[in-house]
């Protein structure tokens, strides 16, 4: 993996509770692979002021059709969590609401993302972006994560 500075957003980073299973559902909903998991860096723990003791590991997914944007998924054990957006709802202020992603197939991605047992905000719709036409889909995946 190579950090490419000024070249847009590369990564996003979001707390999950297990990275198996957003392993696996990230790479069977969207076609995101694997690039790195491990302990996360000492220096990224001080940087957070969490308390001695705190144990994170960190897995690093990359989509397959744009290898350079990177999701990093961070995984705390050790220290008392509140997920961040248990009740969100779609287009309200006061935070991050979505990582915005790109599939070549958004109707089956939404499909399954279903069988997953993630649901969504609204079925796919047809909208304008940026001069492009897009079809979208806001996908709910657990630990308030979501996915437009």
């Amino acid at each position: 993996m190579q950090f490419n500075p000024g070249s847009g957003w590369q990564e996003a980073v979001t707390s999950v509770r297990d990275l198996d299973k957003w392993i696996e559902d990230l790479d069977y909903i969207a076609g995101w692979s694997l690039a790195h998991r491990g302990a996360m860096d000492s220096r990224m723990l001080r940087a957070w002021h969490l308390p001695a003791g705190t144990e994170v590991e960190e897995a690093v997914v990359i989509c397959r059709g744009d290898p350079k944007r990177w999701l990093r998924l961070v995984s705390f054990k050790g220290i008392a969590q509140t997920q961040i957006r248990s009740s969100g709802q779609p287009w309200e202020t006061g935070g991050l609401f979505s990582i915005l992603l790109y599939s070549a197939d958004t109707q089956a991605a939404f499909q399954r993302a279903q069988e997953r047992w993630w649901s969504a905000h609204h079925d796919p719709v047809v909208m304008e972006f940026g001069g492009r036409e897009l079809l979208n889909v806001v996908l709910r995946g657990p630990d308030g994560c979501n996915f437009g």
